[in-house]
């Protein structure tokens, strides 16, 4: 399927701040499998990680895409709930993908509307759906690590997956 545009995003999670000043409780991690997917499709594919729910309607109101991926956790299911809505909303002929580990809570297809639920493998998946060669070696992308603390690092990093499959 040429020219297919994808959009991957992941949901803003809840956190515990115990003050202005404080350190969430959970450590923003980067929404890696959402990378991964990206770096292994031919199609554009744009990665959303954690959005803001303006930011993501504005990337949704100025771009067309044709297949949204959609990753959450059970914690973040009322967001994925506001995120699908608004794909349907401004996207409505886009192919809605909800994966992540929210994705094997059961019937969660009747909770968050979507045309897919994708458990396991999220880029054979979206491969499939491409019609791209789901067995096809997998690429790990280039990322930064660390976590941001507003202090500067002087040396670089990189991110080492030991298994993917």
């Amino acid at each position: 399927m040429a020219n297919r545009q994808i959009l991957l995003t992941s949901t803003r999670s809840p956190h515990l701040w115990q003050g202005p000043t404080a350190l969430p409780f959970r450590i923003r991690r980067r929404a890696f499998g959402l990378y991964l997917i990206a770096e292994n499709v031919t199609a554009p594919s744009l990665v959303l990680d954690r959005p803001t729910r303006e930011a993501f309607a504005r990337q949704l109101e100025r771009d067309r895409f044709d297949l949204v991926g959609l990753s959450f956790t059970a914690a973040s299911l009322a967001s994925a709930r506001d995120l699908a809505r608004m794909v349907r909303l401004l996207q409505p002929q886009a192919h809605l993908m909800l994966g992540g580990p929210g994705a094997q809570l059961q019937g969660v297809e009747r909770l968050v509307e979507c045309d897919e639920v994708v458990v396991g493998d999220g880029i054979a998946a979206t491969r499939r759906w491409l019609g791209e060669d789901e067995q096809a070696p997998v690429h790990l992308p280039a990322l930064g690590a660390g976590i941001r603390m507003g202090a500067t690092r002087r040396t670089e990093l990189a991110l080492l997956v030991p298994t993917v499959r």
